[in-house]
């Protein structure tokens, strides 16, 4: 489905820039992307060319933010207290995490061995070597999304909702609220298509039993089904009847 003429078409045709200005991630990128001056090691996620590296970006942002406050919150307590579960509770609430296994990912740009310290062994973080992540630690930074996957795109990091995968859980969608628009993400933390919905000859935008009906279409997409999942499309009116008749025509052009 990657070659499939489609996905550029759709793109051409609907402009999610300013929902992209006005967004959630875009606000959150804007308060704290000054970080990214104080860890240089991080520029490439301040470059934000597209909704994807906005996406990105403050994945890598809340990491930042949550080290900062584990470190400096756990600071504020003895030694014997941080392994208290109340303790525990105080410095994690609120804070975005993914699970892995039996461990709770804060910092997705790091390794699950640095992460350890910043979940369940808080003392640790005042003994080498794990104090030294306190200074410069860009020996220890990580691809998140090579590291992590899909999977944290499906997390508290991020806005996105998960709408289906392959058999193989080799690419998953996921569907943003906010940018009207779904991703296709690869195990290796990748974009492989971004598919807009929501043309502007669509009078009626029916939100009702979005995701349902986003899961349903998504499953033509993975099943490498073009005709049901232009169809379904149009079905569940993710797009206009104009759009739709547009698609139709272009595609059996090609078949001539």
């Amino acid at each position: 489905m990657n070659n499939f003429k489609l996905f550029p078409f759709l793109i051409s045709r609907m402009d999610k820039s300013i929902l992209l200005q006005e967004c959630d991630d875009k606000s959150y990128y804007d308060e704290y992307s000054s970080l990214f001056n104080k860890y240089p090691y991080f520029k490439d996620y301040n470059k934000i060319s597209d909704p994807f590296s906005l996406i990105k970006s403050v994945i890598v942002l809340k990491g930042l933010v949550n080290k900062t406050t584990i470190e400096e919150t756990s600071s504020l307590y003895m030694e014997t207290n941080l392994a208290l579960k109340m303790t525990y509770e105080a410095i994690h609430s609120r804070l975005p995490f993914f699970s892995k296994g039996k461990d709770r990912i804060y910092i997705p740009f790091f390794s699950e061995v640095c992460n350890r310290p910043y979940d369940k062994k808080l003392s640790s973080l005042f003994k080498q070597p794990f104090s030294l992540l306190k200074g410069d630690f860009s020996d220890e930074i990580k691809d998140p999304f090579f590291t992590y996957g899909y999977q944290i795109f499906d997390s508290l990091f991020s806005n996105l909702i998960k709408v289906g995968e392959d058999a193989s859980k080799e690419n998953a969608a996921f569907y943003s609220i906010d940018l009207e628009t779904v991703f296709v993400i690869s195990n290796q933390g990748t974009l492989e298509q971004m598919i807009p919905l929501f043309d502007k000859d669509l009078s009626d935008k029916r939100k009702d039993h979005l995701i349902p009906n986003l899961i349903n279409t998504m499953k033509f997409y993975f099943d490498l089904n073009k005709e049901g999942f232009i169809d379904s499309l149009y079905n569940y009116h993710f797009i206009s009847n104009k759009l739709y008749q547009e698609i139709v025509r272009k595609e059996a052009e090609k078949d001539d």
